[in-house]
């Protein structure tokens, strides 16, 4: 609703004023698009779209008509990526950016997030290319596998891991990057390292935020994640208060 929007702009307006005000650092937000959002020319057919606009994109538009915070939702940029829009690539052949057997991005969907995020910020985003990632293993288990218990069926999953040769090197910068996010911002964080010479990832799942553990960490740029499906939590934690 309109009225839960506004009190995610208000809150996220709140977050940035004290960082900006208080520990002199940048504030941006990422919101890490559903798969099946991304991917919905494959969801089956008894599964009802019943909106041609996601609760991501609606709740990003509505906070960047409202406020001048930076927060991007690169759900256009994944699709491109894979060739389900533009003409980028053939998705018959693109590598997944989701893990099959599980809801989270790999390294290459949160490269594209990460790189989505730096081209608003700074106009520097690089390009998404197979050659920047190799594979690790194809013997993850994800937790769609573990949630139905068929991990021994479907636990033959891809790793892969950037190649770090194949990136911008002289983009690096020597400043501390504070990710507060959910489960989807680990691989966030696994990017951020090759762009930031100190990355701190919070999971709010796994550690207790207050505003004090924030300002202890001295961050240059604070970066609030989050998962589509948590995303109403953008209006009601309290991390910044």
């Amino acid at each position: 609703t309109e009225e839960e929007m506004q009190a995610v702009t208000d809150n996220l307006i709140f977050a940035q004023d004290r960082c900006q005000n208080e520990l002199g650092a940048e504030f941006y937000v990422l919101g890490i698009p559903n798969k099946e959002m991304v991917y919905a020319e494959y969801m089956p057919d008894n599964v009802v779209k019943i909106a041609d606009t996601t609760r991501g994109a609606q709740l990003q538009k509505y906070v960047s008509d409202h406020s001048d915070i930076i927060y991007v939702y690169p759900l256009p940029q994944m699709r491109e990526a894979i060739g389900l829009e533009g003409e980028k690539a053939d998705p018959s052949v693109a590598a997944p950016i989701y893990y099959r057997t599980d809801t989270h991005t790999n390294i290459r969907g949160a490269f594209i997030a990460f790189q989505a995020l730096r081209d608003a910020a700074f106009g520097n985003g690089e390009s998404y290319e197979d050659h920047k990632f190799f594979v690790v293993s194809q013997e993850y288990v994800g937790d769609l596998s573990a949630l139905l218990q068929m991990e021994d069926t479907f636990g033959s999953d891809t790793v892969y891991a950037m190649n770090w040769d194949e990136l911008d090197r002289t983009v690096r910068e020597e400043k501390t990057l504070l990710i507060v996010g959910d489960s989807f911002g680990e691989m966030i964080r696994n990017v951020a390292d090759a762009y930031y010479t100190n990355v701190v990832y919070l999971n709010i799942n796994e550690v207790e935020i207050t505003w004090d553990v924030i300002r202890s960490v001295e961050p240059d740029i604070v970066l609030w994640e989050a998962g589509e499906r948590h995303i109403s939590r953008l209006g009601m934690a309290r991390f910044f208060q």
